[in-house]
C-alpha cells in the first residue's frame, strides 16, 4: 500500500494542486516512473505502484497535448542508490516475511529471502547503472527541450536489458 501511495497517490495529488499553475503559465509536467513500470521484475508493490504511476502520466499526457502542456515520463533503471541496497531489501524482505501468514511461508519456501538476496547480488553486479546524473540530464532535457520525449529510459540497464525484456515474447523472458 505505501508503494502506491508516494508512487501514484502523491504523484496525482502534487500534479492536481500545481495544475492550475503549470496550466497558466504553459508549463510541464516530468514524472518520475520505472522501467519496472513496463517491465514486472522486482518486488510486486514496487512494480505495481510504476505501472500504475506510468498509466496515469501516459493518460495525462494525452489530457494535457490539447492544452499544450507537455508530460514526459523519466524511467530510469537501477541505480546504487539505497532503494536497492542490499541491507535495506533485507530489512524490507524479513519484515514482510515476518508478517506472512504460515501457508504464504510454506508456499515460497524457508530460504525464499536468501534466494532473492542471492539473485539480486547476481543482477545487480552486471546491471547497475553507477552515473544517477544520466536521470538528472533527462529531467534537464524533458524541461528544457523544445520537443521533449514522451519517455526517457535512463541508464545501461534501462536501455539494453529492461528494453529487451519489455520486447521480447513473456515466454522467453520469464
Amino acid at each position: 500500500l505505501i508503494p502506491l501511495q508516494v508512487n501514484l497517490m502523491g504523484m496525482s495529488q502534487v500534479t492536481r494542486l500545481f495544475l492550475p499553475l503549470i496550466r497558466r503559465e504553459k508549463g510541464r509536467i516530468v514524472n518520475t516512473c520505472s522501467v519496472v513500470g513496463k517491465v514486472a521484475l522486482s518486488p510486486s508493490p514496487y512494480v505495481a505502484s510504476k505501472f500504475a504511476a506510468l498509466g496515469y502520466t501516459d493518460m495525462l499526457r494525452r489530457e494535457m497535448y490539447h492544452r499544450g502542456i507537455s508530460v514526459s515520463a523519466i524511467l530510469p533503471g537501477a541505480y546504487n542508490t539505497n532503494l536497492i541496497a542490499r541491507d535495506v531489501t533485507k530489512t524490507s524482505l524479513e519484515r514482510v516475511w515476518k508478517d506472512a501468514s504460515p501457508d504464504i511461508q510454506k508456499v515460497y519456501g524457508k530460504d525464499y529471502i536468501s534466494h532473492v538476496l542471492e539473485s539480486m547480488d547476481q543482477a545487480f553486479r552486471f546491471l547497475v547503472s553507477a552515473d544517477p546524473e544520466e536521470v538528472v540530464d533527462a529531467y534537464v532535457h524533458a524541461l528544457t527541450s523544445e520537443r521533449p520525449s514522451t519517455h526517457y529510459v535512463v541508464g545501461r540497464n534501462g536501455n539494453y536489458f529492461w528494453r529487451a525484456m519489455w520486447m521480447l515474447p513473456t515466454c522467453v523472458s520469464e
